[in-house]
């Protein structure tokens, strides 16, 4: 008997509402425990690159919706600007080639480290999937601690901020700032987790490692203000705001804000107000991606002695309070008015339309790409390789294109891009 047509419609919008929850749920880390719950050899779905649709819908939402929902006579209104956007998807294009990289050398520390640590020193064995929810929170709780201390020290030391210096070099405050990420960070990383491998598998803690990721990029918005009671447990848009605020070393939680509110490092946007003052407190003046990994590192010259003491130098000290007893304490209501621009944007060269849609280009080229080299699996070395050199060399001449506006820069980009996509066909 064949379906009515009544019922296979019913069927057909239950199936498209389970696929949005399955796409829109891991951004929010809302996933069904039993998900997650994973031995040491079970499938780990790749929660990162199943995303990267989701970036893409997310960026043209706020996009397109940053005049209608912006409250009326704000300041606080998303701002895009295209040279700025480029900048911050190239360094997230450039950290992803790393690991394409890292893929065909021995660099890659992460998983086999946590992995190593696991198999050989974990203090108990369970089965997982027994225990979901335990496990779920377990992680989730143990992740983000482990996140915000590393996420603290990265500001604290001038070894780790010449990493994670690159996310916080972007002026402008959009999701596309949340892709801004750095090479060195993703070494460094792996470290903070390895207590966890003590009890937890290496394919649970990847699963939970890629929610808390995604977690952040949402809060990398003007679109929404302040959340009320949800800003007393998360970390939120408004408490991510104050980070990205120079000088920045405060609200270091990625999905729990409560560590911040216990360890002293919490500071609230209603005490000052909005103010439209992102990046770093001595700005940078590049949007090539290339620069922006290796600049901190010409900065570390200037500090006496030898390399050694700069890179175990630390470039601020704070001091870790505990104080359990704020997190029971209210948050203030505002208190200042908003302000606009505090500082003048770094603009580059302008580029006109043609220049625009070199750039353009460029960047679609390398997304394609980068997509090609992670989805094909029988491609060799060598194209590997050659993949990430030709696209890396593109978005470097590209960034310097939008600087100085020079021609022989822009025509090596798209040089550049042509070998990349080349390299794809063959």
């Amino acid at each position: 008997r064949r379906p009515s047509s009544r019922g296979s419609s019913v069927l057909d919008v239950a199936t498209m509402f389970q696929s949005m929850v399955d796409a829109v749920g891991p951004m929010f880390y809302l996933v069904p425990p039993s998900k997650v719950a994973l031995n040491r050899d079970d499938p780990v779905p790749d929660f990162v690159a199943n995303a990267i649709p989701m970036f893409i819908v997310m960026m043209v939402l706020e996009f397109f919706l940053k005049d209608l929902f912006a409250p009326k006579g704000s300041f606080r209104k998303p701002k895009y600007q295209l040279n700025d956007t480029i900048s911050s998807l190239a360094c997230g294009i450039v950290m992803m080639l790393w690991d394409v990289f890292a893929q065909i050398s021995v660099i890659k520390l992460a998983e086999p480290l946590y992995t190593m640590v696991y198999d050989r020193f974990r203090v108990i064995d369970y089965d997982a999937r027994e225990h979901p929810y335990l496990t779920f929170f377990a992680l989730m709780l143990s992740v983000d601690f482990g996140y915000y201390c590393l996420h603290r020290c990265n500001h604290e030391w001038h070894f780790f901020w010449s990493g994670h210096r690159v996310h916080h070099s972007g002026e402008v405050y959009n999701l596309a700032t949340a892709l801004r990420q750095s090479i060195l960070q993703t070494i460094t990383s792996p470290f903070w987790y390895l207590p966890l491998a003590l009890v937890f598998s290496p394919s649970a803690f990847r699963a939970h490692k890629g929610l808390n990721t995604l977690y952040q990029f949402w809060v990398h918005t003007e679109l929404i203000g302040w959340l009320g009671p949800l800003e007393y447990v998360f970390s939120t848009p408004a408490a991510h705001r104050m980070h990205h605020r120079p000088p920045g070393d405060c609200n270091y939680g990625g999905v729990f804000i409560v560590w911040d509110r216990m360890f002293g490092s919490y500071v609230c946007e209603n005490v000052t107000g909005y103010k439209d003052y992102f990046g770093l407190a001595g700005p940078t003046h590049t949007f090539n991606p290339v620069e922006l990994n290796v600049e901190h590192w010409r900065r570390m010259q200037l500090i006496p002695g030898s390399w050694w003491k700069r890179v175990t130098t630390k470039r601020r000290t704070t001091d870790w309070t505990w104080r359990p007893r704020s997190l029971f304490e209210p948050l203030p209501s505002p208190q200042q008015k908003q302000q606009g621009e505090v500082r003048k944007k770094f603009q580059g060269a302008q580029l006109g339309l043609r220049g625009q849609v070199l750039a353009c280009v460029v960047l679609l080229a390398g997304i394609f790409r980068l997509l090609h080299m992670m989805l094909t699996k029988t491609l060799s070395d060598a194209n590997l390789a050659m993949g990430v050199a030709s696209v890396g060399f593109a978005l470097a001449m590209v960034g310097r294109f939008m600087d100085t506006g020079s021609w022989v820069s822009g025509g090596l980009a798209a040089v550049g891009s042509g070998l990349a996509l080349m390299c794809s066909v063959v």
